[in-house]
């Protein structure tokens, strides 16, 4: 497994949901909460929004990594909106099965909806990245909204990320996002996608279609 420290020597989070938080005190104060046992995790199904401009192009590819089972997504969701909170209709992304795993921190006197000040994930063999050729995907998302079915009819390639671990800060004011992920195509062949975005800016990306 490549080390995260080549990404990045000193790091931590992105969004990664509401709920209870549980947990003892981390070495820096603050309180540490398992996901998915203490902390439900993140209230979305996938990482491609105009939001902090996640949107992960390179090369000739559009990204999209998959943080719950793209099978449960409702079929009239905006992809772009991102969340997908809890509601009177429903428990939201929450009644959808979590790919990833980890741990999220929170100050002690945090409120349950706050997000976290930063998150360490991982996955198990399940992460699904996507991967849709560039062009395709900006005519799609130039119309404001991008459902499942909609993105299916881009023809993606599909990934399952044998290794996936991600560093987050959530928070709009020091927002942060670092992946590292590698695996297997649904056609063979491999794959490699690496990540480090800084608020609104991607400072590094690889992509790598084997």
């Amino acid at each position: 497994m490549r080390s995260m420290k080549r990404l990045l020597i000193s790091l931590t989070t992105t969004v990664i949901g509401i709920g209870a938080f549980g947990g003892t005190l981390a070495a820096d104060d603050l309180v540490a909460a398992q996901v998915p046992a203490e902390d439900p995790g993140p209230p979305f199904y996938a990482r491609v929004t105009p939001i902090m401009n996640e949107l992960f192009f390179a090369d000739d590819w559009l990204v999209i990594p998959f943080y719950r089972d793209p099978t449960c997504i409702p079929p009239d969701f905006d992809l772009l909106d991102l969340y997908h909170f809890p509601s009177d209709d429903g428990p939201g992304a929450f009644a959808c099965r979590l790919l990833v795993e980890g741990v999220a921190y929170k100050e002690p006197d945090a409120l349950p909806t706050d997000f976290p000040k930063r998150v360490t994930m991982h996955g198990s063999g399940t992460v699904e990245v996507w991967f849709v050729r560039a062009e395709a995907a900006r005519d799609a998302i130039a119309f404001g909204s991008l459902t499942l079915p909609e993105l299916r009819a881009l023809d993606p390639i599909v990934g399952i990320a044998a290794t996936f671990e991600e560093h987050l800060q959530p928070r709009a004011e020091d927002h942060r996002i670092v992946i590292e992920s590698s695996g297997a195509l649904e056609d063979g062949r491999s794959f490699v996608f690496d990540l480090v975005h800084a608020g609104e800016t991607i400072e590094s990306i690889t992509v790598r279609v084997d």
